[in-house]
């Protein structure tokens, strides 16, 4: 029995030991405060990032390089063709057919006036001092 004694004593000397030991220096087995979660994927996704950089820069420097489409003495004629347009639309206001459309449920046909425009409104839009690029809205 005192030889058993010895051997559980001598047990728990090197434990003890191996404790002490563990708890005076740094393991690398125990998480510390600094270390971080490491990402599995973080060099693709560093990958993935500089593909889409450069596919954006790409496409960034085509379009600044491409000529616009679309001339700005076309808009001004654009503009002028459509005012035409609202002027002959208030001038014959009264000959025009009456608009109609269906409805989703029944199928009918349903009749809609044709909305006047105040002539104070039309004053202000084709006034000569108003400039070719402001816009104005037509309330109804």
């Amino acid at each position: 029995m005192e030889e058993r004694l010895i051997v559980i004593e001598r047990d728990n000397e090197i434990l003890l030991r191996k404790m002490a030991k563990i708890m005076t220096k740094d393991n690398e087995l125990l998480p510390s405060a600094e270390a971080a979660p490491k990402s599995l994927n973080k060099e693709f996704r560093q990958r993935e990032l500089r593909r889409i950089t450069t596919q954006n820069l790409m496409i960034l420097k085509r379009i600044q390089k491409s000529e616009p489409t679309y001339s700005g003495d076309q808009w001004e004629q654009d503009r002028r063709t459509h005012e035409e347009y609202l002027r002959n639309i208030v001038i014959h206001k009264k000959s025009l057919p009456k608009l109609t459309s269906k409805t989703k449920s029944t199928g009918k046909l349903l009749r809609r006036p044709v909305t006047a425009i105040s002539s104070e409104i039309l004053n202000d839009f084709f006034s000569p001092d108003r400039p070719s690029t402001a816009t104005c809205e037509i309330n109804t």
